[in-house]
């Protein structure tokens, strides 16, 4: 399957990797731009890998996440055969305000 990324989550993306880059230096930066292109090809090869997202039930749309980085998670739906990667969401922040943000 085709994975396309939200604008949102490309914003939260680069966010996390320049923290990663100035807390880490580059080698923290390439593990985590390798961890998330696994996980990306993953989902690619396998759509129902992630668990059902709880926080986003009850919305029309069957969100999944798999943890891809320390605190990240990555949500993601599939729509007419493409996944979309709809948000990043920093596990140590308050759930349900992410939640809100999400397409």
């Amino acid at each position: 399957m085709t994975v396309k990324w939200s604008g949102l989550a490309l914003e939260k993306w680069q966010v996390i990797a320049d923290y990663i880059f100035s807390k880490f230096g580059f080698s923290g930066l390439q593990e985590y731009e390798e961890q998330t292109r696994q996980w990306e090809a993953t989902i690619s090869n396998n759509s129902a890998i992630g668990a059902i997202e709880p926080l986003l039930k009850s919305r029309a749309r069957c969100y999944r996440y798999v943890i891809i980085h320390h605190h990240t998670k990555m949500i993601y739906f599939v729509e007419d055969d493409i996944i979309v990667i709809a948000n990043l969401w920093d596990t140590r922040q308050e759930p349900s305000a992410q939640s809100e943000l999400t397409v």
